[in-house]
């Protein structure tokens, strides 16, 4: 702790900020500090695989996941975003305690369901990539994914497998439509949708109680659709602007 308060210290002053920043950025860190287990190289996690619990290696120039990865029994938090990573192999669904995976910002197009199959996942971010396909025939664990900025053109109909999902972001796509489906899904309490091309609500005889928030923000949703939403979810907060 102390060298990474030195080391704000130094920079702050370089860049001529206030000592009041400088106090909000050390009370910051000393009620955040880094999570014992945590390592942003690979090789000082080979020397201590067995302790690793949470990796970054964001910005590293990756295409492929490293398979030193496997190594780390008790890795909880990977964070491998901002790389150049297209594929998903096959071998991450054997780890076995990984709870949160950060992808965003890479290559991926296919997104294949091995990421679904780790058995105590609870926490998939695929911001930013370039998928255009989802196949997933399983269900999971997860409870929050986000698949917001990429070139989806429908809210696939297998998510309806994820009983414990919670939490669904797909904003800034290509989505035209609300399938009836997503208001079935007794789990889910978000769904972001701002920023696609919604203009079709799909007919339902049941609606999700449980649902908070629906964010359909920079849609082509009309005032009558607006309305009717309200009425059909009246729990919700149902929003497009």
């Amino acid at each position: 702790m102390k060298k990474r308060m030195s080391f704000i210290y130094l920079f702050i002053y370089c860049c001529n900020c206030s000592f009041a920043q400088v106090e909000d950025v050390v009370k910051y860190l000393k009620e955040h500090p880094k999570p014992p287990g945590s390592y942003s190289s690979l090789a000082k996690a080979n020397a201590n695989p067995n302790k690793v619990t949470y990796l970054n290696l964001q910005g590293r120039g990756l295409k492929t996941l490293p398979g030193d990865i496997l190594k780390y029994h008790n890795l909880i938090d990977l964070d491998i975003s901002d790389n150049e990573i297209e594929i998903i192999p096959e071998w991450i669904k054997k780890m076995e305690k990984l709870k949160k995976i950060s992808l965003r910002k890479n290559k991926i197009q296919f997104l294949s369901p091995f990421l679904f199959q780790i058995p105590s996942i609870e926490e998939i971010d695929l911001w930013g990539n370039r998928i255009n396909t989802i196949l997933i025939t399983t269900s999971s664990t997860i409870q929050k994914l986000n698949l917001s900025f990429n070139k989806i053109d429908s809210i696939p109909e297998c998510l309806s497998k994820f009983n414990g999902l919670t939490v669904l972001e797909m904003e800034s796509n290509r989505v035209s439509r609300l399938p009836c489906f997503i208001f079935r899904m007794k789990s889910l309490k978000y769904l972001y949708l701002s920023g696609n091309n919604v203009n079709e609500i799909e007919s339902c005889s049941l609606y999700n109680p449980q649902l908070k928030g629906l964010y359909l923000y920079h849609n082509l949703i009309t005032d009558s659709q607006l309305k009717k939403l309200q009425i059909l979810l009246p729990n919700c907060d149902v929003s497009i602007q």
